[in-house]
């Protein structure tokens, strides 16, 4: 009678193999958790950054006296200010305008960054009571978009 207690060599190399595939499996799960995690952090952020170009812009159109123009050439969009009388406002000797400029993927207002990953901005004032804003950013093969009325008072 052989009394020796312990496992043997099959039992031992048994127990590695399914401990291996459990941990192979948790890891690959967590590999996949982190993945979709980052993708739904940067969705977020992307999401933030066009909201806030949104407030910026709108906020740029509720200032004015609610008499606007805009003109748009390339990847230059310029929001002027207009009198009463249709003419464009000047203020200390400027123009009081805003320039909003999208280079290489870059939103700059007056020549200040706001935002990068930027593949589309559009301002335009279809109605003279409103102006259509539309954003648009990319993250990898995803769409991230934004489109607002502002309207004038």
């Amino acid at each position: 009678m052989n009394d020796k207690k312990g496992f043997t060599l099959v039992e031992v190399m048994i127990a590695l193999f399914v401990t291996s595939i459990i941990l192979s499996a948790v890891y690959y799960l967590f590999i996949n958790v982190s993945t979709m995690n980052k993708q739904q952090t940067d969705f977020i952020q992307i999401q933030d950054s066009l909201r806030t170009v949104s407030l910026i812009t709108e906020k740029d159109i509720r200032r004015s006296p609610q008499k606007i123009e805009i003109t748009t050439n390339d990847n230059t969009t310029t929001l002027y200010y207009l009198d009463e009388e249709g003419n464009k406002m000047i203020h200390e000797g400027k123009e009081v305008k805003y320039i909003y400029r999208l280079e290489n993927g870059r939103l700059y207002r007056n020549d200040a960054f706001i935002m990068e990953n930027l593949t589309k901005f559009e301002l335009s004032q279809p109605q003279p009571f409103y102006v259509q804003l539309n954003l648009m950013s990319k993250i990898g093969n995803r769409e991230v978009k934004h489109d607002q009325k502002i309207y004038l008072r």
